[in-house]
């Protein structure tokens, strides 16, 4: 009988100044919510795992106004239109005052 040998793991030690610097960053809320900003949507969804802090931030409604900020509506395609010749609506994001105009 053959006996497998483990490989040895290494440990990777941290340098003090990085873990500082990470430490600070996490503790400011408004330099960790601009860092956020700028990651895309599906890494956000995979960093809610990271922390609690982190979860309630990226889930937090005031959150998504920081992602897009100017955003004012919806540019869809009209499906019954030919591709040659499509066809585009908007649909307003804000109040309307008219609730039966269809978005086309």
């Amino acid at each position: 009988m053959l006996s497998r040998k483990r490989p040895r793991m290494r440990i990777i030690r941290r340098s003090t100044k990085h873990s500082q610097n990470a430490e600070t960053i996490a503790n400011n809320y408004d330099l960790l919510i601009q860092i956020l900003v700028r990651l895309p949507v599906k890494s956000l969804l995979r960093f809610k795992s990271v922390s609690k802090t982190w979860h309630s931030i990226i889930s937090n409604p005031e959150f998504s106004c920081h992602l897009f900020p100017d955003i004012s509506g919806l540019v869809m395609r009209n499906l019954g239109s030919p591709a040659d010749k499509p066809e585009y609506g908007f649909i307003p994001l804000g109040n309307k005052s008219s609730a039966d105009d269809g978005p086309f």
